[in-house]
């Protein structure tokens, strides 16, 4: 989970951007194109911007991926006939 989550925070991130803008006005061009987004957050923050938050989704990755593990694993032998 944790590697998983490694090597997709960056378009996550650049995702998460995107949405966080507001809705168009009428007649204004629309929402940011993914590739204004990425230079966008360039400018901002550099390439770490690309990578903002990995820590804290790396904390929460662990456990919420074991307690899945745990429970697969747990009803596995249920359901398997």
């Amino acid at each position: 989970g944790s590697a998983a989550w490694g090597s997709v925070i960056w378009a996550d991130n650049i995702k998460t951007r995107i949405q966080e803008v507001l809705p168009p006005a009428a007649g204004s061009g629309g929402s940011p194109s993914y590739a204004k987004s990425v230079l966008g957050m360039y400018r901002e923050g550099g390439f770490r911007s690309f990578f903002r938050g990995g820590t804290a989704v790396m904390v929460r990755a662990f456990p919420a991926n074991a307690v899945t593990f745990y429970v697969y694993e747990a009803v596995k032998p249920i359901l398997t006939p």
